[in-house]
């Protein structure tokens, strides 16, 4: 049968299961849904034999995990909707556009290699696109041996990290809204960002400053980059929908991308809240031009934040979506596979808080804090305790499940 035959065939069966699962209704009748579902289990079925690559397949795989959780959502052993859609909506959602995400980042990069590029041929470029002022008080900085001292400048660290959160996510949700302006929005503002950044990092690189400013930089911007980069692929799922509805109708696809472009831009929000932590009160302890020696705890602490970063962005951007992607291409996915993923991904997040709060602690313990009057010292005897004790719970949670899991039934 051809896909178009297909879908004509069963639209309508599918039109009705989208209208009972945004009702919730109690006029629903538990049978009808069963039935419903069966249907669309069977058409997901057919779909992955006959069309494996096709949208249609994705929206069948999506459509039925739905029906699967409205069925299931009373068993008492389920999750909340809150743990569900962390661990699993918000990774199936990243793999089923992992296309838009990745263009983005690819764009991204681009813009920072062009903006390091037109900044080293071109001296007025730093100018034209930092600032005279900007780049004459980051020069300042690097004379005073500090060259990342304006992370830390006359600031109250909690405000400093409050208001570089609610920044990077206005700026996140205009690359999310640009998307639906053909994607201009979206592109204008990835590399006009990215240009910047590249212009920025070849200042550090005409000054000879290239490496200290790196792990200044790159404390939070791993990060915080790297997010607003993906927050523009979810603008380009809209363009997709939008400009590239496939097999569906203009309205359908829009209303089926922009769900899943909105999932991801959630998922977003806790990164820019880390992000936000780390350039507020962890990036003004950068290194500075000095001997190794004398500085090597905030070298520890820059790369061990640095390497922290990254695998938390690859666990829950690259590795979770593959795992999840994989297991939902067998079936859909199961409450035992829900649990399971659940409980790996908080003993991983209470492995990452335990070093995280352990680099503070040493941090804490061994860096004369020049910023003690910002109220920064407070944070660093806070914050670590906090994240050990959530460390350890989520560990043990966590532990305790996957050992019950692990015993022979009956024991």
């Amino acid at each position: 049968m051809r896909e178009a035959v297909f879908i004509r065939k069963n639209q309508e069966q599918w039109a009705r299961l989208e209208e009972v699962l945004e009702q919730q209704a109690a006029e629903v009748s538990a049978d009808e849904l069963s039935k419903l579902f069966i249907q669309v289990t069977d058409d997901l079925s057919y779909a992955r034999t006959f069309y494996p690559d096709s949208q249609v397949r994705v929206y069948l795989n999506d459509l039925s995990a739905r029906t699967h959780f409205s069925l299931y959502k009373n068993k008492k052993e389920r999750k909340g909707r809150f743990f569900s859609f962390w661990i699993q909506e918000v990774p199936l959602a990243v793999a089923a556009n992992y296309k838009p995400l990745v263009f983005s980042l690819v764009l991204f990069l681009f813009s920072v290699f062009l903006g390091w590029m037109s900044a080293s041929l071109d001296e007025n470029f730093l100018n034209l696109i930092l600032g005279e002022d900007y780049v004459a008080s980051t020069k300042a900085n690097i004379d005073s041996g500090k060259p990342t001292a304006i992370y830390g400048k006359n600031s109250f660290a909690s405000e400093m990290f409050l208001g570089i959160t609610i920044n990077n996510i206005r700026v996140a949700f205009l690359a999310f809204a640009g998307g639906l302006l053909f994607g201009l929005g979206t592109f204008f503002l990835l590399v006009s960002n990215g240009i910047m950044v590249g212009a920025f990092l070849a200042l550090f690189a005409k000054y000879q400053v290239f490496l200290t400013g790196m792990l200044g930089v790159f404390m939070h911007g791993t990060i915080e980059l790297t997010v607003i980069a993906l927050a523009g692929g979810a603008g380009f799922t809209l363009t997709r929908g939008l400009l590239f509805p496939g097999t569906y109708t203009r309205s359908e696809s829009m209303k089926y991308r922009g769900k899943q472009a909105l999932k991801i831009m959630v998922g977003l929000i806790p990164f820019f809240i880390i992000a936000g932590f780390i350039e507020g009160l962890l990036t003004r302890f950068a290194p500075v031009l000095a001997p190794l020696s004398e500085q090597w705890p905030r070298v520890l602490l820059s790369l061990v934040v640095i390497l922290l970063s990254l695998g938390l962005l690859l666990s829950y951007f690259v590795g979770l979506p593959l795992s999840m992607a994989q297991e939902n291409q067998r079936s859909v996915t199961t409450d035992a596979s829900l649990e399971k993923y659940g409980a790996l991904g908080q003993l991983i997040f209470s492995g990452v808080l335990l070093v995280g709060a352990l680099v503070l602690g040493v941090v804490n313990r061994f860096l004369d804090s020049s910023d003690a009057e910002s109220g920064s010292g407070f944070w660093f005897w806070v914050v670590p305790g906090f994240l050990i004790l959530i460390a350890v719970a989520l560990g043990f949670r966590s532990l305790r499940y996957m050992v019950l899991q692990s015993k022979p039934q009956g024991q």
